[in-house]
């Protein structure tokens, strides 16, 4: 149940009537103790998220080493993906990324908009076209591996690459000469 089910939801079986692809749906866990197993995987899951990005506070890989596949564009089913630009044009995005927040509940368009929308990377757009500009940036993520969309949902987790490198960035930027 780790990817599959991050948030409070537990997955009910089909109505005893229908057949095909409406198998199963998704619904809100109950507060009582019928659910306590999904709740305590979901909650055990959610903590080991966040342990997983407090980890990464302390890693000695070298930078080179994380930026390497980063910084250079790349070729993925035909298509073309632009290089990171991690201190330029992508840098407010990867610092909302490394917001603790997303490593427990994960990131969704909306959320990064909100998170965004008062900042240079909005341009000051409309929300349709900061929306837009959101989607291209979280496919952008995904094709350079450091995101990736949790089945079923509209959500995406830091992948440990992800979360090293938004670590490493923060770090980049609140270092001195020294």
């Amino acid at each position: 149940m780790t990817m599959n089910n991050p948030g409070m939801f537990r997955v009910c079986r089909r109505p005893e009537g229908q057949k095909g692809a409406a198998a199963k749906k998704r619904m809100p866990l109950r507060k009582g103790i019928a659910d306590i197993t999904v709740r305590t995987q979901v909650s055990a899951d959610v903590n080991r998220r966040f342990m997983e990005q407090m980890a990464t506070l302390r890693d000695d890989t070298p930078m080179r080493d994380v930026l390497r596949k980063l910084v250079q564009p790349c070729t993925r089913n035909g298509r073309h993906i632009r290089p990171l630009d991690i201190t330029g044009k992508d840098r407010e995005l990867l610092q909302a990324l490394a917001d603790p927040l997303y490593a427990v509940a994960g990131i969704t368009n909306k959320h990064l908009r909100q998170k965004l929308h008062a900042s240079p990377w909005a341009k000051g757009g409309s929300d349709k076209q900061l929306s837009a500009r959101t989607s291209r940036h979280l496919r952008l993520l995904r094709d350079h591996g450091l995101i990736p969309k949790i089945p079923g949902q509209r959500r995406y987790l830091l992948t440990a690459q992800g979360r090293t490198l938004t670590t490493a960035l923060n770090a980049i930027l609140v270092a001195s000469t020294q």
